[in-house]
């Protein structure tokens, strides 16, 4: 047995919902490859059929469905036929929640013997999930249309969105304190260097006294906040460079030979 499914949640009251994907009138605004639905079709009990038909695989199928299930607010089940096509099972899932609902569909069909397996296996899933999306995006036009203005979102992404403050202004300096924090941990000496070593460690320093310099009235007073109550300040970085060399050749000297190279040493293995 082949089962497909896919979900997608609406912000908007289930019963609305529930109450247009079952009216019949409405199946030409969202279901793909709508072409006309016959007359005498019935949907909205246990029992109803539907004659319904579709474009599907630039071919014109008619539709045969007959509902096994009405549960209204919560699932409709049904049973299809069509020409060129394995049968079916559907299931149109209505799960509410405070938010809104879920929408859930399911297509289960056995896959059928012979040359006709391939198609059934790995064309037709394909298919079964791009008219699915289908759905869901003409959906989301529809139901979002409404006089509250409600918008959608897909499962994966059901995550609420940040919004500036009307007038909020961000403070530049905020704003450096916040990226390193992204990057290296709080500004500091002790979650920097735990992450980034002594550089972490150093930069965390930096940081922090040119935040709290700028606060206490330096940069008003038209002078820059000085770097020399830092454990390593931005002296000592450039200063490391010429200590590691100097080190190199003194061991250099030492073992009685001198360098025969330029240029500073480097973490390059040649000692």
């Amino acid at each position: 047995m082949k089962r497909v499914s896919a979900a997608r949640r609406y912000h908007v009251p289930v019963e609305d919902a529930f109450a247009f994907i079952t009216n019949t009138e409405n199946w030409s605004k969202f279901w793909p490859g709508y072409v006309r639905l016959d007359h005498g079709s019935r949907w909205g009990a246990s029992g109803d059929e539907a004659r319904l038909v579709v474009r599907l695989f630039g071919r014109t199928r008619e539709l045969k469905m007959r509902i096994s299930t009405f549960e209204p607010n919560r699932l409709v089940a049904y049973t299809s036929t069509q020409p060129g096509l394995p049968d079916a099972y559907h299931e149109r899932h209505f799960e509410a929640d405070r938010h809104g609902f879920v929408y859930r569909l399911v297509v289960e069909y056995e896959p059928r013997p012979g040359i006709a397996l391939v198609f059934d296996t790995v064309l037709l899933p394909r298919a079964i999930r791009r008219a699915f999306e289908l759905t869901f995006k003409a959906l989301e036009q529809q139901l979002s249309s409404g006089s509250d203005g409600t918008r959608t979102r897909d499962l994966r992404r059901d995550r609420p969105r940040k919004r500036k403050q009307p007038g909020a202004t961000i403070d530049p300096r905020s704003r450096l304190q916040t990226q390193f924090a992204s990057h290296f941990g709080a500004p500091g000496p002790h979650r920097s260097k735990k992450r980034f070593g002594a550089f972490g460690a150093q930069m965390g320093h930096a940081v922090h006294h040119l935040g709290t310099a700028a606060d206490s009235g330096d940069s008003a007073r038209g002078t820059r906040p000085q770097l020399t109550g830092c454990p390593a300040s931005a002296r000592s970085l450039r200063s490391s460079g010429n200590t590691r060399k100097s080190r190199a050749e003194r061991r250099l000297a030492q073992g009685g030979r001198s360098p025969a190279w330029s240029g500073s040493v480097g973490r390059s293995g040649f000692l």
